[in-house]
């Protein structure tokens, strides 16, 4: 809105927002050093370097991908996961949808009302697994 004071007959101002996930940039696989094996479960980023570079897009993808976002009109730009495409449906509060707000509104009531409970169940289980494995880990 605040764009919006601003752009006239002579200039348009739009504001974008770009919500990227995972990008095999170097700091990807530093971090992949370090990173805890529940996060990389909850997040799909398991598994040998080979099966990541197939998973995970490349920096240029995901320019690719915010430039036809941006071109689109799109305020809110999430990469083309379905796992993005909740979260973002089911984060939107005020902001504008995308298109007719149509996909948004019904993937957010649908993801908050079945899809979400069901990934909790499955996040808090993999936790809880997660916690009992540590635990033998530190009595053995």
């Amino acid at each position: 809105m605040e764009a919006l004071r601003y752009s006239g007959p002579m200039s348009k101002y739009t504001i974008h927002c770009a919500f990227p996930s995972s990008v095999l940039t170097p700091v990807f696989f530093e971090e992949q050093k370090i990173k805890p094996e529940l996060t990389k479960q909850i997040e799909g980023s398991t598994g040998p370097v080979e099966k990541l570079y197939k998973k995970v897009p490349s920096p240029e993808a995901v320019v690719r991908q915010i430039i036809k976002g941006v071109e689109r009109g799109d305020f809110g730009i999430a990469d083309d996961s379905m796992d993005s495409s909740l979260l973002y449906a089911t984060a939107l509060g005020t902001s504008p949808k995308r298109g007719f707000g149509v996909f948004d509104t019904v993937v957010g009531i649908f993801a908050n009302l079945i899809i979400w409970p069901l990934y909790r169940c499955y996040f808090d289980w993999l936790t809880k697994r997660d916690n009992i494995w540590r635990n033998k880990e530190k009595r053995n």
